[in-house]
């Protein structure tokens, strides 16, 4: 108890793990009861750092090669660079062949359900509600990798 309160708390969560020979994890419960949550600010490396990160989240930049996508990489459509190929066949037992599941559902609305096409929202690791992928496009994804059999007459080909 008195450990923690003669800590200097602007001292990193790092720095102060390897001093006090704990985890992070202690010393961030630790932060929290006793009310130091202040953590001292990036250096300018990390703020770099989490800058490149964030570029390569986002698709502007393969991870390793530091440089920039060509528009013909992150094109939409067939030539988008995720695009896999699926072979579904329909309600109606027509076989499609596909190369982008979300092109696909997004140009032959009339194929699906009004409700099935709206974003869906979900909750991330933070608690924060984002958008995702439609439930058409999620749902034919989990038919065509066979995790589902069948989906509202869906089926794999």
């Amino acid at each position: 108890m008195k450990k923690w309160q003669s800590i200097n708390w602007e001292t990193g969560n790092s720095d102060l793990s390897k001093d006090l020979g704990v985890s992070m994890e202690t010393i961030r419960r630790n932060r929290k009861k006793y009310g130091k949550g202040i953590i001292p600010q990036k250096s300018d490396a990390q703020i770099k750092q989490a800058s490149n990160q964030s570029k390569i989240r986002k698709g502007r930049r393969i991870e390793g090669l530091g440089k920039k996508l060509s528009s013909k990489f992150l094109a939409l459509g067939e030539n988008h660079f995720s695009a896999k190929n699926h072979s579904l066949i329909d309600p109606k037992g027509r076989v499609h062949e596909i190369s982008n599941l979300a092109d696909f559902v997004r140009k032959n609305p009339e194929l699906f359900e009004a409700k099935d096409l709206g974003q869906r929202l979900k909750t991330n690791r933070k608690g924060e509600m984002t958008k995702s992928t439609c439930n058409s496009t999620a749902m034919l994804q989990e038919v065509s990798s066979g995790r589902k059999n069948i989906w509202k007459g869906w089926v794999k080909a």
